[in-house]
Formats: structure tokens, sequence, C-alpha cells
């Protein structure tokens, strides 16, 4: 670098000869770093300038954060060491372990699987022949920290009475007469010997789904959904009256619907009132399922049935977002096979829940949302005809 002259010329008196005076440039070593041992890059720059950086480094979990120095008037040796952030941590997915129910005969009931430290769900109390359901071992599992096998115990029953032996006195899993699991001779004498029009206790809507869609002056024709487990459907019925005992009118196997057109060898009457009822029977010649009453008139007279059930649109999508704890009225209506005739009302329009546990509905068709999740509820006229309604709880 030019470091001025020799001599001063300020004031010439003689010949002069001046001279440059030179100072050589300083040199400095400029090493960049990355803070865990590596070197990036060292570059020689002259005293004044600026070194160049390299290209931004990476660090596994980190995130490059500049230099910790100034290096764009360099006067010395100067090491630049790379400044990190450390990156935030993604969540860590939940550990889970698996739980299962099972009978303790050699069946898996339920299989779950459940996030440390929540609590599993039981599936429905089992049944066993012979046997009461006493709980679960273990009996908590609120706080699940490892796979868990919960076993059901059981209770043996007392021996049969002679009576029970008979089938006269064995009760559906419910302890009524017409519920699953009771005696065909039971169901028979409760429905035999009814005295009023009212539906049995154990009988349910959601599995027969007994109806009537067609009718003669002389005739009607009952349908009902195939169950699973039942080999035969035995039919009772009678004209409508409380005084008016049902009658075992026929046993159907492997299909799904009976013309009635006989009553204890009666021809039917037009114009007038029925009731009907049905019961599954299995294998074991025990209920499966048993309908709820129907009442149907024959055609030819002043009354008519019901072809459809009418649920306002508006109210079908509120019953597809109800919050839980919160109810909704269905208000629910039959819609008659023909308008101008009248319909003699035995019973109004029912309402039945598939699933308690999620939604409750009262016989005025309030529903109430108890739990998350989807069922269905069922309206029905007093001839059978039914409304699936979608329950969505959120």
């Amino acid at each position: 670098t030019f470091d001025g002259w020799d001599k001063d010329f300020s004031n010439i008196t003689e010949d002069l000869t001046v001279t440059a005076q030179w100072k050589e440039i300083e040199k400095y070593t400029v090493t960049f770093v990355d803070g865990q041992g590596n070197t990036l890059k060292t570059e020689t720059v002259e005293e004044g300038k600026s070194a160049t950086a390299p290209s931004d480094p990476t660090r596994e979990g980190y995130t490059f954060d500049g230099w910790d120095k100034e290096f764009s008037n360099v006067t010395t040796d100067l090491t630049v060491t790379a400044q990190w952030k450390k990156n935030a941590v993604p969540p860590q997915p939940a550990q889970t372990f698996t739980v299962t129910f099972v009978d303790g005969q050699g069946n898996t009931l339920k299989t779950e699987t459940v996030e440390e430290g929540k609590p599993a769900t039981a599936p429905e109390d089992p049944i066993r022949k012979g046997f009461t359901f006493a709980g679960w071992d273990p009996a908590h599992f609120n706080n699940i920290t490892s796979d868990l096998t919960v076993t059901a115990k059981w209770k043996e029953n007392a021996a049969p009475t002679p009576a029970e032996e008979s089938g006269l006195n064995l009760m559906g899993y419910d302890g009524t007469a017409v519920g699953e699991g009771s005696s065909a001779a039971a169901a028979e004498k409760a429905i035999t010997t009814m005295t009023s029009d009212d539906d049995l206790p154990g009988a349910v809507y959601s599995g027969l789904r007994l109806r009537s869609q067609k009718q003669t002056a002389n005739s009607i024709n009952l349908k009902w959904n195939k169950q699973g487990k039942a080999v035969q459907y035995v039919i009772y019925g009678n004209k409508c009256g409380k005084m008016n005992k049902p009658k075992k009118l026929a046993t159907v196997k492997n299909n799904n619907t009976k013309t009635i057109n006989k009553i204890a060898g009666k021809k039917l009457k037009k114009g007038t009132y029925y009731k009907f009822i049905v019961v599954a029977l299995g294998k074991d010649n025990k209920v499966v399922s048993t309908s709820k009453l129907i009442h149907v008139t024959t055609k030819g007279g002043k009354y008519t049935n019901y072809k459809s059930v009418s649920v306002k649109k508006s109210v079908l999508t509120k019953a597809k977002k109800l919050k839980k704890g919160k109810t909704l009225k269905l208000n629910a209506k039959g819609v008659k096979q023909i308008s101008k005739l009248g319909a003699k009302k035995h019973v109004a329009v029912r309402y039945e829940s598939g699933n308690t546990k999620i939604a409750l509905v009262t016989n005025k068709g309030v529903v109430k949302a108890k739990k998350k999740g989807t069922c269905y509820v069922y309206v029905f006229t007093q001839n059978g005809i039914f409304k699936k309604v979608k329950v969505v709880v959120k």
C-alpha cells in the first residue's frame, strides 16, 4: 500500500528526487466453523477487506441462524462460528395398548385399542346358559398402561324347578316372558292371556319390524324381517279389543310373510280391525325376538291404514348433528293409504331407539342424546309401517 514520499517538496531550492514509500499489505486468516468441531471454510483476506461466508450449513434438528460475528472489515485473524436454532419437536403419537374382553369360555367378546392412561370400554354384559354374569376380572380398566385381557366372571344359577323345566317359567334374559331367551311356552302363555292391547314388556319393534302394507276386504298380509338365529315364526292374532285374546294362527318357516284370511276358522270381515303379534323362535325353541302388537283394518269400511311415516326434513337434518345432552322432538305423523278415510286410533305413532346407550326416545317422540355415536330411532304406525330416523350424537 502507498505510504507517502521520502522527503518534503514544498520549498524547492535545488534539483530533487522524491521517492515513493510503500507499506506491505497485511493479510489475515478467516476461518468459518459449524460449532460442532467442523471447519466449513478457511480464507485469506487482506486487511480491511471482507471475508466471504460459505453456503449456509445444515444440522439435523436445527435451523441455521447466522454467524456469531461480523467479517466485513477484517483486521486480525478471525474464527466465525455458525449459530443454530433448535427446531420444535413434533408431538409423538400416544402409545397404545390392546385390551381384550373374553367370556372365559374361549370366546373373544371385544378387542379395543386404547391410548396409554385412557380407559377401556366394556362390551354389553355377556350371556351364558345356566349362569349369571358377575362382573369383570380385573374389575377396573380405567387406566390402561399395558396390554390387558379382561375376563367375564360368572355365578352359576340355581337348578331349575319343575315349572321352569316345563318352560312355562323360563323368562328371557331381560326377565320378561317374551324377551330373548324365554321359552316358546312362556311366550305363548303371555300372549294368549293378554287382556289389553298394550305392548307386552320385552317386545321390541326394531327386530322383526312386523307390518302390514297390503290388505283386501277379507285378508291381511303380514311381513317381518328375518332374524339370524330364528328357524320359525309363530303368528298370533284376533279381532281388536281388550276382551279378544290373541290366538295362535300359523307357524311359518323359511319365509318372512304370511297372508291371514281366517281366525279360529272364521273368514276376516271387511272394514274390521285385527291385531297381530309374531314371535321368532330359534333351534332351541327359545325366543329370538317378539314383535310389537300391530293393528290393521281390512278394506271396505270407513277406516284405512297408514302407508308411510312423515318427519320434516329440517328435523331429520337436526337429528344428524345432535349434541350430547340435547333433545329433539320428532313430531312424526302417519300418512294414510286413503286420505279421505279415517284411521281409528288404537295406539299413537310409536318410537323406539335402536341403541339406548347413544340416544333415548320417549313415547312422545322426544329424542335425548346420551353418548357420542350413531344410531337409529324407529318411528312406526299402528299397522307397523315405519321410518328409520338417523341420529348422530356429536
